[in-house]
């Protein structure tokens, strides 16, 4: 499991991070430095197995902002992905991975989206 709470918070599980860094070669498996930091949901998979997660402590599960479902909803739009060269089924996996490989932040996309309006 990716995710766990501990002392009624929810981390990113010890034993994903050292297994992630020893597939990783030894390199940090997170840039989270401090051990007190929340952990970064990057994407539609990071943000499926934190519901997981917490539903194993039989909570209810997390809702996305307001803001992260509309984006989802615009990315989707065929005139967006098709103008970022992917289809509408897959454009929001392929930024959760791009997002994930950087631990970019899901809640970042609208602000992603902000970059369209500009004529470079």
């Amino acid at each position: 499991k990716k995710y766990v709470k501990i002392n009624g918070v929810m981390k990113l599980n010890p034993e994903y991070k050292k297994w992630r860094e020893a597939q990783l070669g030894g390199k940090p498996a997170s840039t989270v430095i401090t051990v007190e930091a929340l952990p970064i949901v990057s994407s539609m998979e990071d943000y499926k197995q934190l519901n997981e997660a917490v539903v194993v402590y039989a909570e209810p599960e997390i809702p996305l902002a307001e803001s992260t479902n509309a984006t989802i909803e615009m990315m989707q739009e065929p005139e967006i992905s098709i103008n970022a060269g992917m289809t509408a089924d897959t454009m929001v996996d392929e930024l959760g991975s791009i997002m994930n490989k950087y631990e970019v932040p899901m809640g970042l996309m609208n602000k992603l989206m902000m970059l369209s309006e500009f004529q470079v």
